[in-house]
């Protein structure tokens, strides 16, 4: 039902395609046929050109014929799309039905192996559900976008995208694990605005801030007189909930008895009030934890079946430090944002705490960093924000990091230059021309550079979608 209400929605999304093919006449037929459908549509006869095309731009769809990359070539295509294009979806034509090869492209990430000639009767079955798959991902990374203002390019977090929108689709509870800071609440947000339950607010519950005592009343509310100071009826979170979302935070915090209490709402569908009767309630749950529930089921704490029961579909979402990639991108989010917010002149990152801010484990996740960038911005009167302005608190500055004061200078050296190109580099995602001139170095000075550092940067893209 909400399939079709979807498809309803967003069936005029407008898909960018880019079609690499040298058959002209096959090439002009699938171009007219897409262009029919509303899309927006680049045509290329070489790899190369695909290449730049892609560098360039980004696209919903790429269209290639196997001809185009020989041997290897299809397969390292296929790599490099999914390192800097996961979003894309590509679909690889060929004159000859090779198993081998369509198995191996699929599994290596390839949405489809398609045999020519097709009709356009088997391309728009394709084309239908690549429209329904790229409307979905829109809603997703639109929602992501208005809760939180930027999305993440780590590989790492697109995983987290797309368990966003699988979970969105279906009524079944979801647990969300990752340490503190990481963005619990904000993947549980974003699954509910992508929900069927979009219309309701979502009610979030600080499992941890209840007293033990207070949790089934809060949690299901009470009537009155059924205990001293129950004057008169009160409607607990769950019902609030009804026809909605309810998301619990810190799930682990959560005493035995009130666990017993949860497991028969997920099993049966109905609340008891405290002093009261059963009546039902719909709601979609969502837990998060930053603890291991499956060690406290060992040891007592937690139900293992009330686990199995709020585990039913889970997104893990990785500590910032395991996705470096996305320190900068969300640092200068954070800046910007908060420079708007209070009116201050727009800054920047000085050299220097580009570097710090890479090289930093930020064990507080996106919340540390955060409430850093925000530390920093307020202390610098001036444009650059430098390392002295971040690091007013407990975390260490230069000796913070792995850079080591007694090693030899040239070492240190080497190690630093290396680092600010580096996280230059992913600042400007990998454009080579955009970051000599941030540096102030001419183009072929720092390709020199980057040569004997051997740093190699992928083809990169802005991996947003472009309506």
């Amino acid at each position: 039902m909400r399939s079709n209400t979807l498809r309803d929605t967003d069936k005029r999304l407008k898909l960018q395609v880019v079609i690499a093919d040298q058959d002209a006449m096959h090439r002009d037929t699938l171009k007219n046929f897409l262009e029919s459908k509303g899309h927006s549509v680049s045509v290329v006869d070489s790899l190369d050109e695909l290449y730049s095309s892609m560098d360039k731009n980004w696209f919903h769809i790429v269209f290639i014929d196997a001809k185009l990359s020989p041997g290897e070539g299809l397969f390292a295509l296929i790599k490099w799309m999914r390192e800097t294009s996961p979003m894309s979806s590509l679909l690889v034509m060929s004159q000859m039905a090779d198993v081998r090869d369509a198995v191996r492209a699929i599994r290596m990430g390839a949405f489809d192996y398609m045999v020519k000639p097709f009709t356009l009767e088997v391309l728009q079955g394709k084309l239908a559900h690549l429209e329904d798959h790229h409307a979905r991902y829109g809603k997703c990374f639109n929602s992501l976008s208005g809760i939180c203002g930027f999305m993440c390019s780590s590989s790492a977090m697109q995983d987290v995208y797309e368990g966003i929108e699988k979970c969105a689709q279906y009524h079944v509870p979801v647990l969300i694990s990752g340490e503190t800071g990481v963005g619990k609440e904000l993947v549980a947000k974003a699954i509910h605005k992508l929900s069927m339950h979009a219309h309701n607010p979502m009610i979030s519950v600080n499992c941890g801030a209840i007293p033990s005592e207070l949790v089934e009343s809060e949690l299901f509310g009470y009537e009155p007189g059924s205990f001293t100071g129950a004057i008169k009826r009160k409607q607990g979170y769950f019902e609030c909930a009804h026809n909605s979302s309810i998301f619990l935070d810190e799930i682990a915090e959560m005493p035995l008895v009130a666990q017993t209490k949860l497991l028969r709402v997920i099993s049966e569908g109905d609340i008891q009030k405290v002093g009261g009767g059963r009546f039902k309630v719909k709601t979609r749950l969502i837990c998060a934890t930053n603890k291991n529930l499956a060690q406290m089921v060992d040891v007592g704490k937690f139900r293992e079946d009330l686990l199995y029961r709020i585990n039913t579909l889970s997104i893990h979402i990785p500590p910032l430090r395991e996705r470096r990639e996305d320190i900068i991108g969300l640092a200068m989010h954070f800046m910007h944002s908060f420079c708007k917010e209070h009116r201050f002149d727009y800054k920047e990152f000085s050299p220097e705490a580009l570097v710090w801010l890479r090289r930093n484990d930020w064990y507080g996740n996106v919340r540390e960093l955060k409430s850093v960038v925000e530390r920093g911005v307020i202390y610098t009167p001036n444009r650059f924000i430098e390392i002295k302005d971040l690091d007013r608190s407990h975390i260490g500055g230069t000796e913070g990091t792995s850079m080591s004061t007694s090693a030899h200078l040239r070492e240190v050296v080497k190690r630093y230059e290396m680092d600010y190109i580096n996280s230059v580099l992913e600042l400007h995602k990998g454009n080579i021309t955009r970051s000599a001139k941030y540096m102030g170095l001419d183009k072929s000075n720092l390709i020199k550079k980057m040569h004997s550092y051997d740093i190699k940067v992928s083809r990169s893209v802005n991996n947003t979608p472009h309506e």
